[in-house]
């Protein structure tokens, strides 16, 4: 399987990110993925911004005074990851913007978009009083083609009473922006900022990316920042892992949909590491030492130990 990158050029996206760039110079790490996408945003909040400028409609004096919060775990905690929000923008007084982005939209990605909605929103619950009437919007970047969202850019959910249509208070607005459709915008003269800087999110040239630029200061900026970052060989790895991930994501979801063997598996694993724990603290060995040899946490195994104390008292 081949991608073009210009029209004299492909690579075979079964290589690595690093062979690619050493054969191909001109090859730019896409900014969708996420570890570029939140650099660039949190680099150059400009450009995320005047983005949403002009998909939202949001008054520029509003976003003037915009700014990110809730910022992604350290490295060393990014097993809590997915109850961490990786771009909250903070607009005006009353609305949060969750900012996300994919390459491809899967089951499981929309199922967490919906989780960090909801739990940013219980967050302003407060015991005695209504939650706090936030202006909540999620806005998802997705780089494939989505038949759910045919030809549309922007698709937009809410939830709504069935006969009246009418939306159910203290629940976000979802927007997703389909990236493989923004052609739609292509021959807008009144758009064409946005569809340069729409393409600039996917583009995986050097050379193309340089062509969006235009006059705009900053998109200047950013391609200047993306070559450099595109030349870093720990950048290509820190991505390449990550669609490596994904693909062994979508072949263990595979894996147990037809032979139900991840769960038995995990579950086995399990329950192993909890014997371990069981057996190494009948032995009289620390929490701390019996966590490091079994793999549990030292929580999993004080309560392993608790259990056990009362089960023989």
């Amino acid at each position: 399987m081949q991608k073009t990158i210009s029209k004299n050029k492909v690579h075979d996206i079964s290589t690595s990110l690093v062979d690619i760039k050493k054969k191909n110079p001109d090859f730019q790490i896409p900014m969708i993925y996420d570890g570029p996408f939140k650099t660039v945003c949190k680099t150059f909040p400009e450009f995320i911004n005047t983005i949403i400028v002009n998909l939202l409609g949001i008054d520029p004096k509003d976003i003037e005074k915009a700014y990110f919060v809730d910022t992604e775990l350290p490295i060393e905690q990014h097993s809590n990851k997915k109850m961490i929000v990786d771009l909250l923008l903070h607009v005006a007084d009353d609305t949060l913007i969750n900012i996300e982005a994919y390459t491809n939209l899967t089951p499981e990605n929309i199922l967490k978009n919906n989780q960090y909605a909801y739990r940013i929103i219980l967050k302003d619950q407060v015991n005695g009083e209504e939650y706090k009437k936030l202006n909540f919007v999620q806005l998802v970047f997705v780089k494939n083609k989505i038949k759910l969202f045919k030809d549309k850019l922007v698709n937009v959910f809410t939830t709504r009473e069935e006969e009246t249509n009418e939306v159910l208070p203290y629940t976000p607005k979802l927007i997703y922006v389909s990236l493989a459709n923004v052609e739609e915008i292509a021959y807008n003269e009144d758009k064409k900022w946005l569809y340069h800087a729409l393409k600039l999110l996917t583009s995986d040239s050097i050379e193309e990316s340089r062509q969006l630029v235009g006059n705009s200061p900053i998109f200047s900026k950013v391609v200047n920042f993306m070559e450099d970052y595109s030349s870093e060989i720990n950048n290509l790895i820190y991505v390449d892992r990550d669609i490596e991930d994904a693909k062994w994501e979508k072949i263990g979801r595979e894996i147990a949909k037809n032979e139900g063997l991840i769960e038995g598996q995990a579950a086995g694993e399990r329950k192993k590491q909890q014997e371990m724990a069981e057996n190494l603290l009948n032995f009289g060995d620390s929490v701390e030492k019996i966590s490091s040899v079994s793999g549990l946490s030292v929580d999993e195994v004080l309560k392993i130990k608790e259990n056990l104390e009362n089960n023989n008292s």
